[in-house]
């Protein structure tokens, strides 16, 4: 279950999003920036979500999300959040 509201906005390529995690969130994701308002983190679609995520973990990062869920936040070396999503997820709807 999600522990966030958000609302996004999209050109179908980036992708800005305002996320407010319930008062009572205790997710790795939701306390991953520390508590109150803060820039929680930046995202990136990428063309091969497991092969990045993947990469990145060899590179230090660690996964913050909870298994299965997409975008996968991940923490890289120095603090910073990011997330990656696979290309197109934020893609607007045309209907």
């Amino acid at each position: 279950m999600r522990d966030h509201y958000s609302r996004h906005m999209t050109d179908g390529h980036l992708d800005i999003a305002l996320i407010r995690y319930q008062s009572d969130a205790s997710s790795r994701e939701a306390m991953a920036a520390g508590s109150g308002p803060c820039i929680h983190h930046m995202g990136f679609e990428v063309d091969d979500l497991h092969d990045s995520v993947r990469d990145l973990e060899r590179r230090g990062c660690e996964i913050i999300s909870d298994p299965g869920v997409i975008p996968v936040k991940l923490r890289v070396p120095g603090g910073t959040i990011a997330e990656l999503a696979p290309r197109g997820h934020f893609r607007l709807d045309p209907r």
